[in-house]
């Protein structure tokens, strides 16, 4: 993707529908928000125009390169992923290794926020303290 903007916007779109959608759903609304962003972009960015088609397509090849959000079942695939964190802690965001980080996280944390229900709570509320 050549133009900055957009993979920005585009990636805020992508986190936040994440932050409100679960599973199998996620993929399908993600894919509709995107496709629109794409669609409505030089309507809305007069100095920073792109070729839409080609744009959607770049969108849609990169997205069957990523990585599905895996559900952690077993306290043994948690303590895994929890040691999986552990390794690349300190990667930069936005390289491949610190976008795998940021998927062992928000595993993670469904997983603690299903099992661990006190241990969600205390992080949500200390998240604004």
């Amino acid at each position: 993707m050549k133009n900055l903007n957009l993979n920005t916007a585009m990636r805020e779109l992508v986190d936040a529908i994440r932050g409100v959608t679960l599973g199998s759903v996620e993929a399908s609304v993600i894919d509709a928000a995107v496709e629109a962003l794409i669609a409505n972009w030089n309507d809305h960015n007069d100095e920073d125009q792109i070729n839409e088609v080609e744009e959607l397509k770049e969108w849609k090849e990169r997205q069957g390169e990523s990585k599905i959000l895996e559900i952690i079942h077993t306290e043994a695939d948690y303590k895994a992923t929890l040691a999986q964190i552990d390794l690349i802690f300190f990667s930069e965001p936005g390289t491949p290794a610190g976008d795998e980080l940021d998927r062992l996280v928000t595993m993670v944390e469904l997983y603690e926020d299903k099992n661990y229900p006190l241990e969600a709570l205390e992080r949500c509320i200390t998240q604004y303290i």
